[in-house]
């Protein structure tokens, strides 16, 4: 085991360009002292193109075909009811399972996605300062040992909860959320001060949820490109999201005061923030295109039903909506809700349908024998709808600029030789984000209007970074490449724990030298 320790404290969702102009400009101190004495890397996403499962890959050290994250909401395998999911389910545990399990005792405190594990070797807290979905709406609050929930709540009081969030709307409900924002950080920074001295651990790991929210509900303030930008928006509005990341970096200058001198600390953020241009229409180019069908003379079921589908066909657009977050509230995890996503579709007439997603599309085959009503023959029949599909998806244009609206399709039997099992979509379609995806034309037919339901006004970019120092490694700037699978085996080396030959990433070598 190495003499030294190593911490971790994440910056989730720090778009890479802000923060290096923070650094350039001086308004981010303690990144630039880190910056100075050590590294930047940036970390590239997994192969597979799933990108809204960064974190997931990132804490297991898995890309997405084998952890099966795909989302915090998923299909039922063998129905076609989508459930909530929670961390318990992923099938690959974070890399601190192989610490603990080497005698390596860590403290590990709000990481998205991250399960409590058992028989652990250190302390776990999860739920406390976090906006998770996989683990806030199974849980209030999980603290391992119990006597940790004490010692945060005499280190900050009651926490504020960032998971049950309006969005908000007006001029005085932003400066409330940006107010709300700075407080919650202030919290963070105190407790996670509090598990730095008061718990013991050789790794530590922990995370600022703060400016992942804020990057998507403030973005169009500090953007003037962006379609929903005010130019005569008021100033410290426009300047809220720079004020944000100043007290995540405060609070990290806090923390490195209180890392013992034999520490080796990073600062880690799996993906950044950009624009919001991407709002899912693949459903309605499924209609459109005659492979989905929509039931005729259904009821709306009523009022209570009524809740249901509009929360559902909203979204989770934040963690979470309000609406959503009622219907839940009354309904549970398998009851009405857990039908509502589907109940539209005619299951005798679709060939394929659009699973929950954000970021991308996920694409299920309705393949006899795999759903309960299924349409399309196994074998050649699959196949060259699957070539259908994926050429028909290659080939959208955004309407206006004539332009390309899909990066690449991802198909699921092309890489395993069989379709997608479990809850996987059998395409991934990874939109391209260079311009707002409003409106698309598919060869043969008329625009698609994407929907517009979505109050984010900023969306996840899909390149995140690591920077370190430490008393190993050289003074040095200047830029690398490594990806987020190389962040786990990274970790495990520092520590001295041997990588296990099933995590395929490696060491980044400007952080371990080979």
């Amino acid at each position: 085991m190495a003499d030294q320790r190593v911490a971790f404290i994440c910056f989730d969702g720090a778009e890479s360009m802000l923060v290096r102009r923070g650094i350039d400009e001086g308004w981010l101190p303690s990144l630039a002292r880190l910056v100075d004495s050590g590294r930047w890397v940036a970390l590239t996403p997994v192969a597979s193109g799933f990108y809204n499962t960064s974190w997931a890959s990132t804490v297991t050290g898995h890309d997405v075909f084998a952890h099966q994250a795909i989302f915090d909401r998923q299909l039922e395998p063998g129905s076609y009811r989508i459930l909530d999911v929670g961390a318990s389910s992923i099938l690959r545990p974070p890399f601190w399972r192989y610490l603990s399990d080497a005698g390596v005792r860590s403290t590990i405190a709000s990481i998205y996605s991250a399960p409590v594990l058992s028989a652990f070797n250190g302390t776990q807290v999860q739920g406390w300062g976090s906006i998770d979905p996989y683990f806030a709406k199974f849980a209030e609050l999980s603290f391992d040992p119990p006597g940790i929930e004490q010692l945060l709540a005499q280190a900050v009081g009651k926490r504020d909860a960032l998971y049950r969030i309006r969005p908000p709307r007006s001029t005085d409900d932003f400066r409330r959320y940006r107010d709300r924002m700075l407080h919650s950080i202030d919290q963070q920074t105190r407790g996670l001060g509090a598990l730095v001295t008061e718990t013991d651990w050789d790794f530590f790991i922990a995370s600022y949820s703060e400016p992942h929210q804020a990057g998507h509900l403030l973005w169009h303030f500090s953007d003037p490109a962006h379609p929903a930008h005010d130019p005569d928006s008021p100033d410290d509005l426009k300047g809220a999201l720079r004020e944000i990341y100043r007290a995540v970096d405060s609070g990290i200058g806090r923390l490195m005061e209180r890392f013992p001198p034999n520490c080796q600390v990073f600062v880690l953020t799996p993906h950044g923030m950009a624009p919001n241009y991407i709002r899912d229409p693949s459903e309605r180019l499924l209609e459109r295109g005659g492979w989905l069908v929509r039931r005729s003379g259904v009821s709306n079921g009523g009022v209570r039903k009524q809740v249901v589908r509009t929360a559902w066909s909203l979204g989770r657009r934040v963690t979470p909506v309000r609406l959503r977050l009622a219907a839940q509230g009354r309904l549970g995890h398998d009851g009405v809700r857990a039908e509502m996503p589907l109940a539209h579709v005619d299951w005798q007439r679709t060939r394929a349908f659009s699973l929950p997603s954000d970021m991308t599309a996920y694409i299920r085959i309705n393949l006899r024998g795999r759903e309960p009503e299924g349409l399309v023959a196994p074998g050649r029949e699959y196949a060259q709808l699957c070539d259908e599909l994926a050429e028909t998806f290659a080939a959208l244009t955004h309407a206006e600029s004539g332009l390309p609206a899909v990066e690449r399709v991802v198909r699921y039997d092309e890489l395993f030789g069989h379709p997608a099992d479990g809850s996987m979509p059998d395409l991934c379609v990874i939109w391209s984000d260079a311009e707002p995806l409003s409106r698309i034309r598919l060869p043969g037919h008329g625009p698609i209007q994407s929907p517009a339901d979505d109050p984010r006004t900023g969306q996840h970019r899909h390149l995140g970074f690591l920077i370190g120092p430490g008393a190993d490694i050289e003074s040095d700037a200047e830029q690398s490449t490594a990806n987020l699978l190389d962040v786990a085996p990274t970790a495990l080396a520092l520590l001295g724990v041997e990588k296990p030959p099933s995590l395929p990433g490696r060491p980044i070598e400007p952080f371990v030298p080979s």
